[in-house]
């Protein structure tokens, strides 16, 4: 197919028809929108079209912004992480056990009741699995050293369902009348 010629009269009379077209379109009144008398509160909606908008009606600057800056905030979270390594790195150099330290700024992170719930729940656990026989002594010794200090049964340090409270209220028990035989002679 071949190129349409057009003279210079052609071309000047399109022209003036799209500006009287463009000119119509501006002078003409909006209709009046309706509204009901109560409405839903509206949810956030994109920006309508502004500058670099695509035809979806999404404000593409806007956007692009958006990701420009959380883009910019992984890299220097990806930074801070890099550092943080390279500390612990130091610290393993310098003869320092890494997971402990990782450990312990858990627990710093922590409030206090919630450590020592924590920390009752983890021995309440281990001895459950038989793992902390030599804490059944001590806590004996400690229930020896309690009523020897004249303290009552009701200071136990230890929780009821813990191994050890038996234990030291054991050693307590023991200590108590071993001093009571000991008055008496």
């Amino acid at each position: 197919m071949a190129p349409r010629k057009t003279t210079p009269e052609a071309e000047s009379v399109s022209e003036e028809t799209k500006q009287a077209q463009s000119t119509k379109a501006a002078t003409t009144k909006p209709k009046a929108k309706t509204t009901p008398a109560k409405t839903a509160p509206k949810k956030a909606t994109p920006a309508k079209t502004q500058t670099g908008s695509n035809s979806s009606g999404i404000a593409a600057d806007h956007l692009q912004s958006f990701f420009d800056r959380i883009e910019r905030l992984e890299g220097e979270k990806k930074g801070i992480a890099d550092d943080i390594k390279d500390v612990f790195a130091e610290a393993k150099g310098n003869g320092f056990d890494v997971p402990t330290m990782r450990a312990i700024l858990k627990i710093k992170k922590q409030k206090p009741s919630e450590r020592e719930e924590k920390e009752s729940m983890l021995d309440l656990y281990m001895h459950a699995l038989g793992m902390l026989e030599g804490d059944l002594d001590e806590a004996q010794q400690l229930g020896i050293d309690a009523a020897s200090a004249g303290k009552a049964v009701t200071d136990n340090l230890y929780i009821t369902e813990d191994p050890r409270f038996k234990k030291w209220e054991q050693g307590w028990q023991m200590q108590t009348a071993f001093l009571a035989a000991q008055d008496n002679q």
